[in-house]
């Protein structure tokens, strides 16, 4: 599977010329906080994969691995290792119709990748991210209500949701906001919490802002549901106190960004790193996960890549998910 949006510049088509065992055999000594993704091209395409991923969970012991798959190949090692919370995985879906899915994905398999991700969930949805990139193919409302069935019927509103663009399309986003909009809504009425965007969305919002999304008036039902959730959204968060949760780039960004100084309150920062705890972050002691407490201050999610673990670990905190900003608010 080649997507239409897929780079030359991040995949060339041409497979590894190297050992990949070998060169991981040689290295002596790696970093406890040791970090893996595993993308491409298609991982699994890789003929030895299963031995590869194998040995280097055996030899690095890493904290997290991430594989990024188009889930056209099931994998029983990655089930494995997903069921037993070693690995978590990232599969760009783009289509709500098998015709869409072909035309972008140019694969005809797209039953096929819903029922692999349903098997890859079914013990720990949260550790399964499904991504819907937008392109001119498949904004249309019928395609992601289509999507959003494909959703239900194959039980994964437990999953995290991440929503991005063709980050080629520079002009043609604009048009797509509301697209994007309507889908991450959608997403939240059939019950799936962790629906968060990347950073492609976001420096679009923050160019046009969220209030651009609220200024045409429309007689469209979609469009009036988008505004008419907008609005609630401000009017329950907008001025607001809020603890905010990370200390990466991005948590740093919003601290920086004058917009979100303006609409938020931060009265804390808390990060689950102990190596962090006590350090000034932007003018903010560092404080363990455990300050958050069950009061009713709400909850800004400070990271973009790990936006579904942070959600689900809040709901095993047993946070109320009321508390949690929707991220098209933070810009």
């Amino acid at each position: 599977m080649k997507c239409t949006y897929c780079s030359e510049v991040y995949y060339g088509g041409v497979r590894p010329k190297f050992d990949i065992i070998g060169f991981a055999d040689s290295v002596e000594r790696v970093s406890p906080d040791l970090h893996i993704a595993w993308g491409g091209g298609e991982p699994t395409a890789l003929r030895d994969f299963d031995q590869v991923f194998s040995f280097a969970q055996e030899r690095f012991q890493p904290k997290t691995q991430r594989i990024f798959t188009n889930a056209l190949k099931y994998s029983p090692v990655i089930q494995a290792a997903v069921d037993e919370r070693r690995v978590s995985l990232t599969t760009s879906i783009d289509a709500g119709t098998a015709d869409t899915f072909e035309k972008i994905r140019r694969s005809s398999g797209m039953e096929k990748v819903f029922k692999h991700l349903q098997a890859y969930s079914r013990q720990s949805p949260d550790l399964v991210t499904i991504k819907y990139i937008f392109v001119s193919e498949n904004h249309a409302s019928m395609e992601l209500d289509g999507f959003v069935d494909k959703i239900i019927a194959h039980d994964l509103q437990a999953c995290s949701f991440l929503i991005s663009t063709d980050f080629k399309i520079e002009n043609e986003i604009f048009s797509y906001l509301d697209s994007i909009m309507y889908l991450f809504f959608r997403l939240q009425e059939i019950g799936v919490g962790a629906v968060s965007l990347d950073d492609h969305v976001f420096a679009r919002l923050k160019e046009r802002g969220f209030a651009g999304l609220q200024a045409e008036e429309t007689p469209d039902p979609d469009r009036k549901m988008i505004k008419d959730r907008i609005q609630k959204s401000l009017d329950r968060f907008a001025g607001s106190d809020v603890i905010l949760w990370g200390t990466g780039e991005f948590a740093r960004r919003l601290l920086d960004n004058p917009s979100f100084r303006r609409n938020f309150n931060v009265i804390k920062v808390v990060d689950p790193s102990q190596t962090r705890h006590g350090m000034d972050f932007q003018g903010h002691t560092v404080r363990p996960v455990s300050d958050i407490g069950l009061d009713e201050t709400n909850i800004v999610i400070g990271s973009v890549n790990f936006y579904g673990e942070v959600f689900n670990e809040l709901k095993r905190m047993q946070i109320d998910r009321t508390r949690v900003v929707p991220p098209f608010l933070v810009y």
